[in-house]
């Protein structure tokens, strides 16, 4: 029997992943979704920063960059600003700066790139003449970077010297133009985007308090003063968002350099606000930069800045600083970014640094990204191959899966070397269960074989506390309400195939059977509620000639017997996600919900999907997502594709009347609420919400799913 391979799944049925309770940021939203307009990406990004904490310039310098204690004077700052090249760069930013209409941004470039490399010489960070680990600014901006098919092009860009040495590029000429040989997204350290004009200062926290805005969506929480930054109070405007673990990839294989303001895909984002701008950057970086636990930013405008962190579970800002007045400040942040080391950029060592690519390579990400570089484990060792699947978000797990080689096995399975597997890492929440104990508990459950056949195997995990970055245990510390921790989880699995492999009617109705009875039995033998019904997650090997369908991807599965998910996140892969999950308030997970997404499931493998409003489902925000359900579900689908035909009339028209059925049961029992309290009669029987007064039931699914043999 040949072994079983997990290629990357095709193109038109991959889409996205999503999860929350209490979030709805972009990383669960979307997988593998393509071809997106930019108006479709910056509805992502809200999502993401649709939340966000404020904090003062003095906590961002001690929580995320690290300062000592008595930061404020350990720097002799004095000695600096005294000097006449510095007081002479600073005029000539200024000047610049304070033509805030008539001229372009990009003239605050140079005077700024040449002030803050100085300032790194004067703060003794680095030599005249840098050498390889040295910290440098430098214009990136009309360059769009490469390693990502989204085309951006951040302004200014902080670089290793050694990197612009293996670009052929020398820091003189990134003073007035971009590189000629673009940067790459694991080179960047972080970027700088200017503005013209000045920085809306953020309201004292005692007015945020007592004037709550009616009219916004997004809930705004004033914390009390944490400790006084040079220049103002702490506050936290709280935001938080999420999402399972996937998001878009806008694609436009256009030139690496374009003229500044040509490029529409890039200019469409800075239309929006600097808030998206900056966050489609660190989008990039944290999707296509290599293993990133996060990203420090920062946005200008004119005199004044603000600093930006971006992490799997929080977007962080600082509230702004006029740093051409408070210049002991804007030192100290300079001094911070030059000391930072690898690891605190953000960098996890679990595998290498991304090699800078050679001058000419391509501009789109690379599914050989990792390919021979070793991941070393407590107890495995393994060979990375091309990636199967990477998570496009911020807020999220940032699932990577790749295949790989094992070349050390644990002891208690020596037979595992040389065997291909499949490896997945991500940053899991620290109060979920852990998907491989979940899934490893479900098998033991499993007398019968055929059962165990119907569910992954778990060959090794392994959860990496000690990667979780300095800065993540200060915002887990002194933001306990707004920041979820996470951890590094590793699990390494037997390789299966996808789904969208099966094109045989008759073997595709044998999977989804299987699959649907392990998901039922799960449910009510093992108690375990998966919560993520989606194409990317229906797998299937073949035992002999036998097809078996695989419930794959236990992140977002609980325990029914104990608390409901503890993670801030929505349940489920967007575009599968039932029309109740996809409210602003949604109502707890029920079992009928993963049966409304198994529906879709159906649809989206056997249905004409390309043309059809359903194709647009991926990139539709939530709230005209649900609105596009509602009206599907009354209205029908697409036709199914010819070979697939008896799955249109045998499951997808039955299945769906049990929904429409459930719907108009829920809208009855709303009529005879609202005239029982009108006639002031008693109320009616209470109604049966898990399954909408018993129209969406086990039985009723199982039933249909028996009429294709």
């Amino acid at each position: 029997m040949a072994e079983p391979t997990t290629p990357p799944p095709a193109a038109p049925l991959v889409l996205v992943e999503h999860t929350t309770p209490f979030k709805k940021g972009s990383g669960s939203n979307q997988n593998y979704a393509s071809d997106h307009t930019q108006g479709d990406y910056e509805a992502y990004l809200k999502q993401d920063v649709a939340e966000e904490v404020i904090i003062t310039v003095a906590d961002f310098l001690e929580w995320i960059l690290l300062a000592p204690p008595g930061w404020e004077t350990e720097l002799d700052t004095q000695s600096i600003v005294g000097e006449d090249q510095f007081k002479t760069l600073l005029a000539k930013y200024v000047e610049v700066a304070n033509k805030e209409t008539s001229h372009r941004e990009t003239t605050m470039y140079r005077p700024f790139i040449e002030l803050a490399n100085r300032c790194l010489i004067d703060l003794g960070l680095r030599k005249k003449k840098p050498v390889d680990s040295d910290l440098i600014f430098c214009r990136n901006d009309p360059t769009i970077i490469r390693g990502s098919d989204a085309q951006r092009k951040p302004d200014v860009l902080n670089v290793l010297m050694g990197i612009m040495k293996a670009r052929k590029l020398n820091i003189d000429e990134l003073l007035d133009k971009g590189p000629s040989e673009p940067f790459y997204w694991p080179n960047v350290l972080a970027f700088w985007e200017f503005k013209r004009g000045k920085t809306k200062t953020t309201a004292d926290v005692a007015t945020v308090a007592k004037q709550p805005s009616s009219k916004s969506k997004t809930k705004t929480k004033a914390h009390a003063p944490t400790r006084q930054s040079p220049r103002g109070s702490t506050q936290v405007n709280s935001a938080k968002s999420e999402t399972s673990d996937a998001r878009l990839e806008v694609t436009d294989p256009s030139s690496a350099q374009k003229p500044s303001g040509s490029d529409n895909n890039d200019q469409s984002v800075k239309t929006a606000s600097p808030q998206i701008q900056c966050a489609s950057y660190a989008l990039e970086v944290l999707s296509n930069g290599g293993l990133r636990s996060h990203v420090i930013s920062v946005l200008v405008s004119g005199k004044s800045l603000e600093l930006l962190y971006y992490d799997r579970s929080i977007v962080v800002k600082s509230q702004p600083l006029d740093f051409t007045d408070d210049l002991s400040t804007f030192l100290a942040i300079l001094h911070r970014f030059g000391s930072l080391n690898t690891a605190q950029w953000g960098y996890v060592p679990l595998v290498p640094i991304p090699r800078p690519l050679p001058p000419g390579s391509t501009s789109t990400f690379s599914p050989s990204f990792y390919d021979g570089d070793e991941l070393n484990l407590r107890d495995m060792t393994l060979k990375l191959g091309v990636i199967v699947f990477r998570a496009h978000g911020i807020i999220g797990r940032g699932t990577v899966v790749v295949h790989a080689t094992v070349l050390r096995a644990p002891p208690n399975n020596p037979g595992l070397v040389n065997k291909s597997v499949i490896v997945k890492w991500s940053w899991s929440p620290k109060s979920r269960a852990r998907e491989a104990d979940i899934i490893n508990q479900a098998r033991a459950h499993a007398a019968d074989t055929n059962m165990r056949r119907h569910l992954p195997e778990v060959l090794y995990s392994e959860d990496l506390d000690g990667s979780i970055p300095e800065c993540h245990r200060h915002l887990m510390k002194h933001l306990p309400d707004e920041y979820e921790a996470r951890v590094i989880t590793v699990i390494v699995l037997e390789v299966l195939k996808p789904i969208t492999e099966l094109s045989d009617p008759n073997e595709l109705a044998t999977a989804l059977r299987g699959i649907f009875k392990c998901y039922r039995w799960l449910y009510e033998t093992v108690k375990i509620m998966h919560r993520d019904i989606s194409v990317n997650n229906l797998m299937f090997h073949r035992v002999g000639e036998k097809v078996y369908g695989v419930l794959n991807d236990f992140d977002l599965a609980v325990w029914l017997d104990g608390e409901n998910s503890t993670s801030r996140q929505r349940t489920g892969t967007k575009p599968y996600m039932a029309r109740d999950l996809l409210d602003a308030s949604p109502p707890p997970h029920r079992y009928r919900h993963d049966l409304e997404s198994f529906l879709y499931v159906l649809v989206f493998l056997t249905c004409k999907i390309k043309g059809s409003r359903l194709a647009r489902w991926a990139s539709l925000p939530m709230d005209d997502l649900r609105d596009a359900k509602i009206a599907t579900i009354t209205a029908g689908f697409p036709p199914a594709k010819d070979e697939f035909r008896a799955f249109e009339v045998e499951w997808i028209r039955p299945l769906r009347k049990l929904f429409t059925t459930g719907t108009t049961n829920q809208e009855d029992y709303k009529d005879q609420l609202a005239a029982a309290a009108f006639r002031d009669n008693a109320p009616p029987p209470e109604f049966d919400n898990a399954t909408l007064d018993g129209a969406v039931t086990f039985a009723k699914f199982e039933d249909i799913l028996a009429s294709i043999k």
